[in-house]
């Protein structure tokens, strides 16, 4: 990590259209720096900014500018494993279905 890069979380976000489903880039605030994939989270979405719960489904360093902020953890420690992990992703490629129904699957 360089100096001017941060923490970034890719994110299945709660109640998304497919056809604006993707995981969501935000970035993680220091006092949050012990966020692990597989955590549920807080984050703000869309313009007015309504909290919406998500999955953190990876985390890498970037520059990205203007990303909105994790809120909070929802979890103390990461509820889905890596293979679960694997599993949402399988399913979301597989089915047609948005990031986050194919973690409401694993949830169940």
């Amino acid at each position: 990590m360089k100096n001017d890069e941060f923490l970034i979380a890719g994110i299945a976000v709660d109640n998304t259209t497919y056809s604006f489903d993707r995981l969501f880039s935000y970035k993680v605030p220091v006092h949050l720096s012990n966020v692990k994939v597989g955590q549920r989270v807080l984050v703000p979405f869309g313009r007015g900014d309504r909290f919406r719960q998500g999955m953190i489904l990876s985390l890498s360093y970037g520059k990205e500018e203007n990303l909105k902020e994790i809120s909070s953890l929802l979890d103390d420690k990461p509820i889905f494993t890596d293979e679960m992990i694997d599993t949402v992703n399988f399913i979301h490629d597989r089915y047609f279905c948005t990031y986050y129904d194919s973690v409401k699957v694993m949830l169940r």
